[in-house]
């Protein structure tokens, strides 16, 4: 039995039905994704931070050795820690409940109904810094442990606790403009993954499960080439396994003649397409929130 990648017939065949597939065949077939038509990938932008949702998806690539894949699981990287001195209302994000990260601390301390209703007096401050040195889990030989954002400059804490009070002395302004020791792990973006990810390929995310897979098997049947489904990813939206919806990822070469019709179609869809590649186009330029 030949090969059907060596087989010159096979590949005429292949080119001939994917020349001959019609842009509204293609349109139609995005059009026919199913999904959830209310639900958002990153559902509040403040309560969340671009290295979280960097995170999720380095934590979704498929065990396979695909381009997009490789260039996901490489996409970020802990840089080589340094102390400094910092302000401490230069931390812009922090370790909330539940694991997730939140880029928006003047949201979060209100939600506290005992820490809202704290006034900003020299002993409440003093209280409230005495626990969080010593609860918090993000001092490390005296030092406060933060992830900097190399894309955007943003410094988050690695705490493990008292969120809402790291969120008060942060909206008081805790100790003014005097600094304090840190200990920084820069993160890292490779570019060599990004330009997969954002020149390559085309990176949507579909709010199922199983709609990239679909599409990308709808596509084949009709002879269009060039679109794969990557695999599955959590939202950072919906950080429970039994919350909401996974989304599917798909990827479309761009090389691919039908790659136009293909996003447009898609993009046209009732469906809340997430597109990858273009967000992280907006990371790489420097953008704090997600």
């Amino acid at each position: 039995m030949r090969n059907r990648d060596t087989d010159p017939v096979s590949r005429l065949v292949t080119t001939a039905r994917d020349f001959l597939a019609s842009p509204r065949a293609i349109r139609q077939a995005a059009l026919a994704v199913e999904g959830p038509t209310k639900w958002r990938f990153i559902e509040d932008s403040d309560l969340t931070t671009s290295y979280e949702i960097l995170h999720h998806l380095q934590g979704s690539v498929l065990d396979r050795s695909g381009a997009v894949e490789k260039a996901l699981a490489g996409l970020m990287a802990k840089g080589a820690e340094r102390d400094a001195e910092v302000g401490f209302r230069e931390i812009t994000g922090l370790a909330a409940s539940k694991g997730r990260f939140i880029g928006n601390l003047s949201r979060l301390w209100p939600t506290s109904d005992s820490i809202g209703k704290l006034e900003p007096s020299a002993d409440n401050i003093a209280m409230i810094r005495q626990q969080v040195w010593a609860e918090s889990g993000c001092l490390r030989d005296g030092r406060f442990n933060l992830y900097e954002e190399s894309w955007s400059g943003r410094l988050i804490a690695r705490n493990c606790g008292t969120a809402r009070r790291i969120a008060w002395l942060h909206h008081y302004s805790f100790l003014g403009r005097s600094p304090i020791p840190a200990r920084i792990t820069p993160l890292v973006l490779d570019l060599a993954a990004l330009k997969v990810l954002t020149e390559d390929y085309w990176i949507a995310l579909l709010p199922t499960d199983d709609g990239a897979w679909k599409l990308a098997s709808k596509l084949g049947e009709i002879g269009v080439r060039g679109t794969e489904n990557v695999g599955v990813v959590w939202s950072p939206a919906c950080p429970d396994q039994d919350d909401r919806t996974r989304w599917s990822m798909l990827a479309c070469d761009r090389t691919s003649r039908r790659y136009a019709d293909i996003r447009l179609g898609l993009m046209d869809s009732a469906i809340p397409v997430f597109d990858l590649s273009q967000w992280l186009t907006v990371v790489v330029g420097g953008r704090e929130r997600p």
